[in-house]
């Protein structure tokens, strides 16, 4: 979708920044921007030659609405002071081409073990830690994946996504032992691979417990890029974490509640090279991890937050495997 910005005073802008959002939100806007750093969060910095116009390419973040939203600065740095004091906004909708998760990949465990856990309208029920056992008297029961071991996974025969394009990833975690706050250990949960020991894109626990996902480049030696969610994940407790590659956007987003729900994401840049994953690569579930992962989901496309929602409605009592 191509929108065109552009300046009618009579005095040229230097250039426009622009963010692509979802419904009801508010960007503010950065402290510190410049055309040459074009791309950080959310936010993209255009800088045409003539300081009149540009035009620009994004796609929708969710069908309810989405948002964006643009400011211009002069050459003293001054955002909108020939224009407003607050900045041009536009919200639109438009249909969603990401298709709803429906086929389950089963997999292959090594040490790890598929566990029944308590569930109500398929959210899992607290208890005293991430390995308790199930209640007798549940009424309503999910199949998770358990790993006891920092060597244990489980892996599918085949990839449920390729990374080069964009793809959605999410589930339910309960982690045991999370890297601590001086802790740099990497501990994955989800994790689409390119090849033997070679990831492509995947959620992972990080540097002192926070949620990280992330994806490589395709340019050159594979380079990192990825986005982070604070607070750090507490032991034994269950988080949902919803993440999304949006190429047509250049954007990571990525989500943690323990709703069940899509909410607030926080976004970072990216570039739209990414490394590849071919149809014999398989996603591997845990790897340094220990506690359990539920309901894992990893899709190609843009997922809606609703999406994101009902892809869980899919798991019966009995499944086990990873959702694409």
């Amino acid at each position: 979708m191509q929108f065109h910005v552009e300046q009618q005073w009579p005095y040229p802008a230097k250039g426009f920044i622009y963010a692509v959002t979802g419904a009801g939100t508010a960007p503010t806007l950065p402290a510190s921007f410049g055309c040459n750093t074009p791309r950080f969060g959310e936010f993209v910095v255009v800088c045409p030659a003539d300081g009149r116009s540009a035009s620009v390419s994004l796609g929708a973040i969710d069908t309810v609405k989405t948002q964006l939203t643009v400011w211009s600065f002069d050459y003293a740095g001054n955002v909108n002071t020939q224009v407003k004091s607050t900045a041009a906004s536009y919200s639109f909708t438009a249909d969603h081409t990401a298709n709803s998760p429906a086929t389950v990949l089963s997999t292959t465990t090594s040490g790890a073990a598929w566990v029944d856990v308590e569930t109500g309208n398929h959210v899992p029920v607290a208890t005293p830690t991430c390995q308790s056992d199930i209640d007798p008297f549940a009424t309503e029961t999910s199949r998770a994946l358990q790993l006891t071991g920092t060597t244990q996974s489980a892996s599918t025969a085949s990839s449920a996504v390729n990374t080069a394009e964009s793809f959605s990833v999410s589930g339910w975690i309960c982690p045991t032992a999370p890297p601590g706050p001086n802790d740099t250990t990497i501990q994955s949960l989800i994790a689409q691979m390119a090849g033997t020991g070679t990831t492509a894109g995947a959620l992972r626990l990080g540097t002192a417990g926070y949620v990280e996902f992330d994806t490589w480049t395709s340019a050159g030696p594979p380079a990192l890029e990825f986005v982070k969610r604070s607070p750090a994940l507490a032991a034994n407790t269950w988080n949902f974490v919803s993440a999304v590659y949006d190429k047509n956007n250049q954007q990571l987003r990525i989500n943690v509640t323990s709703s069940g729900l899509t909410d607030t994401w926080t976004t970072a840049t990216t570039t739209p090279n990414h490394l590849g994953s071919s149809g014999t690569q398989p996603v591997q579930l845990g790897g340094g991890f220990t506690g359990r992962i539920l309901g894992p989901v990893m899709a190609q496309g843009v997922l809606t937050p609703q999406q994101f929602h009902n892809a869980q409605n899919n798991f019966g009592s009995s499944t086990e495997g990873v959702l694409k």
